[in-house]
């Protein structure tokens, strides 16, 4: 993984508190926590890393669930 996080989320990782730091190193994927451990990136840059990583889970989750299921769209259909 040759990712680099983007510099917001560096500034969030530093804004965070150590046990909010602890519960993302604990979401963290572990090539992630390789890269870390063997001081390829820094904690900051792992855990801008797996900020980021979730931010793109949520975006594509919101825009996967912004229209209606099939199954709803089929029962509005029949009911008009």
């Amino acid at each position: 993984m040759k990712r680099k996080p983007a510099e917001k989320y560096i500034e969030k990782a530093k804004l965070l508190t150590n046990e909010e730091l602890a519960k993302v190193f604990a979401r963290m994927r572990i090539d992630l926590h390789i890269r870390m451990d063997s001081r390829k990136v820094s904690s900051f840059e792992a855990a801008a890393v797996q900020l980021e990583i979730e931010a793109d889970q949520v975006n594509e989750w919101r825009m996967k669930w912004a229209r209606p299921p099939l199954s709803v769209e089929k029962a509005e259909n029949i009911s008009t």
